[in-house]
């Protein structure tokens, strides 16, 4: 077996070259799911390969309000839960529709997992950072530390 066919990626690039990067994704996730019930934990290796984490993580502002959010909960809290927080952090309102397309960007990064779950009679998102977010998150948080420090010295 050649090294590209070692991964679902290479794989689906071999069996469509035509197709467009949102295509090949979008079959990389319909093949995940079907496979979920049945070999669960080769879902993580597939999704989160080392070579598509290979360059370094950054967070835009409101990605990293949202990853503390959902960070202070330690062990992961529904959607509108995190949501509440995350306005709580930012003192101001947000908008609920751009934290989903969000959260979504984020679970692609493998920065987040969502699952969705029966909560008080309704289907909801349920949120949890993972290893790789923490990390990022915790190198977030000194670099805009350093930068609010260098910016003092322009004012």
């Amino acid at each position: 077996m050649k090294r590209s066919d070692k991964n679902l990626q290479g794989v689906l690039k071999r069996l469509f070259p035509s197709a467009s990067c949102e295509e090949m994704e979008t079959a990389r996730d319909r093949v995940l799911n079907r496979l979920h019930d049945q070999l669960p934990e080769c879902i993580h290796a597939f999704r989160f390969s080392p070579g598509r984490l290979a360059k370094t993580e950054s967070l835009r502002p409101i990605e990293q309000v949202y990853l503390r959010a959902i960070y202070l909960s330690r062990d992961g809290a529904y959607a509108l839960e995190v949501f509440k927080k995350a306005e709580e952090l930012a003192q101001k309102e947000l908008n609920l529709g751009s934290f989903y397309v969000w959260t979504d960007r984020m679970e692609r990064r493998g920065l987040i997992s969502k699952e969705i779950k029966q909560h008080n009679g309704c289907v909801q998102a349920f949120l949890k950072i993972t290893e790789l977010g923490e990390r990022v998150l915790a190198e977030a948080v000194p670099a805009e530390q350093e930068a609010i420090v260098s910016l003092g010295y322009f004012a």
